[in-house]
């Protein structure tokens, strides 16, 4: 298993791609490329995850992401269906960099990864909405925003994957 959400990286050479997953790329063996073709174009952004170490046959890694969200903030700040955020407002061009420690180990056929890391932000130019998304309707983004908007974010997460029967596979963060 070459999980996206775990410490273990794809080999060299080697990609994996999913409808909703992000393109991967094994850069060498210790580093994995990543980007998502159909976000791109509203939300360009790379990512790269460098593996340090697997002690006792589990994994570390440090995952590392630049992010510029202006075109899609702007795309669904508008009045009617798409529109989540207020349409009176123009989002400012920001920069984000987001930076996680990984540890992955296996429980049998499973793995248990943690995540520990943060966000930075750079509002490039200035803002004139909200200081705090309370004016947003779908509150399910904040936690993945938050330092668009206040500077910086610290996240901490727990995630469980393994087979459940034949090919299939679940996945808990």
């Amino acid at each position: 298993s070459w999980s996206a959400g775990t410490a273990r990286v794809l080999p060299a050479g080697r990609a994996e791609i999913g409808v909703f997953a992000p393109l991967r790329y094994g850069f060498r063996d210790r580093i994995e490329l990543s980007v998502h073709p159909l976000w791109f174009a509203v939300a360009p952004h790379a990512g790269v995850k460098i593996a340090w170490g697997a002690p006792g046959g589990g994994a570390v890694a440090s995952q590392h992401g630049l992010l510029y969200p202006t075109p899609l903030m702007r795309l669904l700040s508008r009045e009617g269906a798409g529109g989540i955020i207020p349409s009176d407002v123009r989002y400012p061009h920001v920069l984000a960099s987001a930076h996680h420690l990984l540890a992955t180990a296996p429980l049998g056929d499973h793995l248990l990864t943690l995540r520990a890391g943060g966000c930075v932000a750079w509002n490039l130019t200035s803002f004139d909405g909200p200081r705090f998304w309370s004016e947003v309707e779908w509150h399910l983004v904040w936690p993945r925003a938050a330092a668009w908007f206040t500077g910086w974010s610290a996240d901490l997460g727990l995630a469980l994957e393994g087979p459940v029967a034949r090919r299939f596979r679940y996945r808990v963060e």
